[in-house]
């Protein structure tokens, strides 16, 4: 047999593969991921509604001598090692949010009362190259994205509240109306660096402290999550092959996706994702170079950054921001890459 007929063979044999992937498996794969974020869904549900019944039930107590303290500032909890080590942190993270960030250091709060206006004190956030603060309700919705007034957020993304027309900037604070209710909010630091990040300090209606400011180490924090901690799942097999049952559709997918509505392959590849960050997606093969490049225009406006996964929706390549020149990579195994452009 000659080089020619191997090759023809071997494409044929793989593609009669990848059909029956996306017939027999990937539903059940589908399906598993979907149950897996309608449970973490209802234990929201849970959580919150026990949350407002606890402060309903204080509010209109009439137990002598009781009062409504106004509640302490909380502090920003970064996305560490702990993430991994935490099963029920990491099957959420992977049914909610499974393209994994590697580039940015993230942090969160716990929920917070707001009346009128949020602000975000970004003297400290401009240390770095470029952050942006998303704001969510009570039902992970996305409410609002905080960002230096340099940076432009996409247009589809405009009709989010603050985004564009509802968010002031004066130099010192970013500060946003929102609606009564509460909030947390979740942080993006682009290129921190070895050095130490200062987290910064969040008002609420211009007086109350709701969250202090902090500091933490990101290149030793996200060498610990993706350099150690994810990587060390491989090797847990129960582990791998729950994350890859739960992702395994996915693959087949993109490798299909020129027959599927490109909006459905969105909401399914990122179902959460930074406002201002545009994506390039797609899925390589195991042993097939993998070839990058980046158009000037791009870059004169953007930073690309790129990520690639194995199928378990794990890490294989982190770090990496893309120049000028092609970036070359060979997977180890067939998975997807990512591409983010954030604006500069």
């Amino acid at each position: 047999m000659s080089k020619e007929d191997a090759g023809r063979l071997e494409r044929s044999v793989r593609h009669v593969k990848l059909l029956m992937e996306a017939v027999l498996l990937a539903p059940l794969s589908w399906a598993l991921l979907h149950v897996v974020r309608a449970l973490f869904g209802a234990l929201l549900v849970l959580t919150r509604l026990r949350q407002v019944t606890a402060r309903v039930a204080s509010r209109w107590s009439l137990l002598p001598g009781s009062s409504s303290k106004a509640e302490a500032p909380c502090e920003w909890q970064p996305l560490d090692a702990a993430a991994a080590r935490c099963p029920l942190r990491l099957l959420g993270s992977m049914a909610i949010g499974p393209r994994w960030n590697t580039h940015v250091l993230i942090a969160s709060t716990a929920p917070f009362v707001v009346r009128r206006w949020l602000a975000v004190r970004r003297r400290a956030a401009d240390a770095t190259r470029s952050w942006t603060v998303v704001v969510y309700d009570e039902w992970h919705n996305t409410v609002a994205a905080l960002a230096p007034a340099a940076v432009t957020v996409p247009y589809a993304c405009r009709g989010v509240v603050g985004v564009m027309d509802g968010a002031h900037d004066d130099g010192e604070t970013v500060r946003v109306r929102l609606p009564p209710g509460r909030y947390q909010l979740l942080l993006r630091y682009y290129e921190c660096g070895a050095r130490v990040a200062a987290l910064p300090a969040v008002e609420a209606d211009g007086e109350r402290l709701v969250v202090r400011s902090g500091s933490c180490r990101a290149h030793e924090v996200n060498t610990a999550l993706y350099g150690v901690a994810l990587p060390a799942l491989r090797h847990r097999a129960e582990v791998w092959l729950l994350l890859y049952a739960m992702h395994q559709y996915v693959y087949p997918m993109l490798m299909l996706r020129r027959f599927l509505p490109a909006a459905l392959v969105r909401a399914e590849f990122l179902p959460v994702g930074n406002p201002a960050t545009r994506y390039v997606y797609g899925a390589c093969r195991a042993g097939e170079p993998l070839q990058v490049r980046c158009a000037a225009a791009a870059l004169a406006s953007h930073r690309a950054y790129l990520t690639v996964y194995d199928r378990a929706s794990l890490p294989v390549l982190w770090g990496v921001r893309l120049a000028g020149l092609p970036f070359r990579f060979v997977p180890p195994h067939d998975g997807f890459y990512l591409v983010r452009l954030h604006p500069k």
